[in-house]
């Protein structure tokens, strides 16, 4: 998968939008192993921060791109797009 910069903006602009309306349900799901080997949910909220900071890189948009592929992400996804 290209690493595109509008795949990195849309990285940045969800991640933005799960921290600032806080989405618990999605966030233990992924720390309880639901969405991720639990070994990967604890580097979940790291990852998001990165992102939002810009300091991610083409490997860990990867995985937040993979993570959007799960029904609470892509909600948000969705969401996002029909409220901006």
């Amino acid at each position: 998968m290209e690493i595109t910069p509008e795949l990195k903006e849309l990285s940045q602009r969800v991640a933005e939008h799960l921290i600032k309306h806080e989405r618990g349900d999605f966030l233990l799901s992924v720390a309880s192993g639901q969405l991720l080997p639990e070994e990967e949910g604890n580097n979940w909220l790291e990852l998001k921060k990165k992102v939002v900071d810009g300091n991610v890189t083409d490997d860990e948009i990867k995985q937040l791109v993979l993570l959007s592929s799960h029904h609470p992400f892509k909600d948000a996804c969705e969401l996002y797009l029909v409220w901006n």
